[in-house]
Parts: C-alpha cells; sequence; structure tokens
C-alpha cells in the first residue's frame, strides 16, 4: 500500500487517541510510552493546522490488574484530548504541557504527567499498601529522521522522556523509543504506526512498584525484596486509526512488554510478560 504524506500529517493531529484508555493512562502499562502521543511531531501546527482541536469519546481495554501480574482486567474508559495551536495540550494519554520548541523535524517541551499508582486490593500484593496518585514533572522530544526509501520520504521518529515523580516515592523514570508509520491511506482514511522502547527506573521509583519492606513483608507474607536501578522493561506496540468520516475516528493499540533486569525476580512479579490492547471511538468538535 502505497503510504500518502498527507495522511500522515492528518493521523498525527489525533494520534493521542491511540493511547486512551481509563485514568491509568500514567500508571506502568505494557502500552509503549510513545503510543500517547504517537505521531504528534509530524502535526501541523501554527498557522498550518487548526487553531483548536477537541476530541472525545469511548474506550475499551484489556490491561494487566497491575505491574507484574498474570491477572487481566478489561474496563471502560473516556478519551480527551485537547490542543490549541499544536502545542498546548490536555490530554489523557499526555497529561498537560506544552512543546516550547517545534519544527519540521522536532518538539521539545515540558508537562505534567500523573501516576494513578496502585491499589494493593489484587492476590499478590494485598497488604504492601497503596502506591499513591502522583503527578510527574517530565520533558520531553521527538525527532524526525527523513530517509528516502524506494523513492518515498518515511519518517522514523526517535522519542525520548525524562520524569520525575512530585511526592509519594519522588522518583525518575526515563524512556527511549522509536516508531514508523508502516501503512497509511489519504483516500481510505487510515494510519498505523510501529515502535518499541525501553524504560529506567530509578531506585525509589524500583522499589515503590518492585520493593518489599520488612513490614510489608510482615503484612502481606511476601519475602523481603530491595529492588535496584536499572532498565524495567522492553516493550513494543502497534497504534492504528480509521477516520469513518470528518468527525469520528475509531482507533485501536496493541502491546506487550518484558520487564527486565533483576525486577522479574520480585516477589510482586507474577509473571514477566504482559500484554495490553485497547480499542476507542472519538468525535472531533
Amino acid at each position: 500500500m502505497r503510504m500518502r504524506a498527507g495522511v500522515l500529517c492528518v493521523a498525527s493531529v489525533v494520534s493521542a487517541l491511540l493511547c486512551a484508555f481509563p485514568a491509568a493512562a500514567q500508571t506502568p502499562t505494557p502500552l509503549n510510552f510513545w503510543q500517547f502521543s504517537a505521531g504528534q511531531v509530524l502535526a501541523p501546527y501554527n498557522d498550518a493546522g487548526p487553531k483548536w482541536l477537541v476530541l472525545l469519546g469511548p474506550s475499551f481495554v484489556y490491561q494487566s490488574k497491575y505491574e507484574g501480574s498474570k491477572g487481566y482486567n478489561i474496563q471502560p474508559g473516556a478519551v480527551l484530548d485537547i490542543r490549541y495551536r499544536g502545542r498546548l495540550y490536555l490530554s489523557t494519554g499526555e497529561g498537560v504541557g506544552y512543546d516550547f520548541f517545534r519544527g519540521r523535524n522536532h518538539r521539545i517541551g515540558l508537562g505534567i504527567a500523573y501516576d494513578i499508582g496502585r491499589r494493593d486490593n489484587h492476590n499478590g500484593i494485598r497488604g504492601l499498601g497503596d502506591v499513591s496518585p502522583t503527578p510527574q514533572a517530565k520533558v520531553y522530544m521527538d525527532y524526525v529522521f527523513r530517509p528516502r526509501m524506494m523513492s518515498h520520504e518515511i519518517p522514523i521518529i526517535l522519542s525520548v522522556d525524562v520524569r520525575r515523580a512530585i511526592g509519594e516515592y519522588e522518583g525518575f523514570i526515563a524512556n527511549v523509543g522509536g516508531y514508523v508509520p508502516i501503512a497509511g491511506s489519504e483516500s481510505d482514511r487510515y494510519f498505523v504506526f510501529l515502535g518499541a522502547s525501553g524504560t529506567y527506573w530509578d531506585k525509589r521509583t524500583a522499589n515503590a512498584y518492585f520493593g518489599v519492606t520488612p513490614a510489608q513483608s510482615a503484612a502481606s507474607g511476601l519475602p523481603v525484596f530491595q529492588a535496584d536501578r536499572g532498565p524495567e522493561s522492553f516493550g513494543a506496540g502497534l497504534s492504528a486509526g480509521w477516520f469513518m468520516n470528518d468527525h469520528w475516528l475509531i482507533t485501536g493499540d496493541l502491546a506487550v512488554k518484558r520487564i527486565l533486569h533483576e525486577f522479574d525476580e520480585s516477589p510482586v512479579v507474577q509473571e514477566p510478560w504482559s500484554a495490553f490492547a485497547s480499542l476507542s471511538v472519538a468525535y472531533a468538535f
């Protein structure tokens, strides 16, 4: 299928919907972090794009109950994505932020994401206590490489972000990934992104989700475990969308990830592999 450059611009305007799911959008998930904002760096901005873009709709998500769980839930949720001049945004996927520097091949900004934390009301982590909801300050960058393949320019996007939890565990998280549009059609109004990413956690973040203190061990029956800093996971994902008309859009995500380092030895981790799937319908106002 021949890929049209035009559909990439149109698709990227609404691609934040590809990660829409319930409020757990920023909590650890098999969803690759780049899928929260896939294609945004390709979107038109300033005079090239709409002044306001507002998208709203329902979603359904299939994901693990918590980081390392072998059990899964299906949950309903909502899509919300508001953007002003392609730079200022409020999104269920990305949080709130602003692209301070933006050009044809780059996007650099600051924002606030949100980790809803973890409840200990699941088998396998009862007695560990909750990880409280925590805002995360973040700095992010997307950069587009544009090699030509078979007479076509194919954008390859490198995406990086660093987050620092404000309160609760006060830890750092770093993500690096890359993705590429692998299919798209302006006439058939669809688009597909494929990519992979890796995540690094510092010691505070790692112990918030994988550590077991002596007090938690006594309450839960799990052995004491002290987590260290290191690469937390590696994952790959696929995001796709189809415009039914000028206002209605159906999007979907598939992702898989593997917990790495010593983290998979934590007694909290029942299964190091996890998967994610979502389906959403949104209306563009």
